[in-house]
């Protein structure tokens, strides 16, 4: 009683959802009855705009429950997955190699903010305004969601921001999520990126 065991979040500009179970209170029956509920009420929600079908966003390979849960209420896998990779924590983590001058530290708060905003606008091709971009940035700063410790970027010599990470730590699930993680394509194939995850 009182225990938060489940939160749905609904996107209508995409027609899409996710569901999220407390692990203490997932199980087939949770899970299609939470599924079902939050698929009815994004389907009311998108009716009027025309949209011919509902995606669910970040829903794991392995996570086979949800997964047969999804498709009994008429889902089906795209070729638009996302790429699920896992590493375990008790394996030997190998040595971190930068180029000469290059350095992983936190984001050092909002100086550093358009910098930061850039080189992911640039990774990942964005076709939002730069502007607007590194303003949505900035909401996510300022929020509750915001770990700064755990905003990582690789500068240059020169203090450019060339890749950037951010971990999110699950001590529920005991898991650590990392995401988005990627590198200006100034700077691509240099081993940035793996040194972060190194890191």
């Amino acid at each position: 009683p009182g225990e938060l065991a489940a939160w749905a979040y609904l996107s209508p500009s995409w027609s899409a959802f996710d569901l999220f179970i407390h692990p203490g209170w997932r199980s087939k029956q949770s899970i299609d009855a939470l599924s079902r509920w939050t698929s009815q009420r994004l389907e009311g929600l998108v009716q009027a705009t025309g949209a011919k079908q509902i995606p669910t966003l970040w829903i794991s390979p392995h996570d086979r429950q949800s997964v047969k849960c999804l498709e009994r209420l008429g889902f089906q896998m795209t070729d638009t997955t996302n790429l699920d990779l896992e590493r375990p924590v008790i394996e030997p983590i190998p040595e971190i190699e930068l180029p000469g001058g290059f350095q992983i530290r936190p984001l050092a708060g909002e100086s550093e903010l358009p910098q930061r905003a850039i080189a992911q606008h640039a990774a990942f091709g964005s076709s939002l305004e730069l502007d607007r971009y590194i303003e949505r940035y900035r909401r996510f700063m300022r929020s509750a969601a915001y770990a700064d410790a755990l905003d990582l970027v690789v500068l240059t010599p020169d203090n450019q921001v060339a890749a950037f990470s951010i971990w999110w730590l699950d001590p529920v699930n005991k898991l650590g999520h990392l995401e988005p993680l990627g590198t200006h394509p100034a700077f691509q194939r240099q081993g940035l990126a793996r040194a972060l995850i190194l890191d």
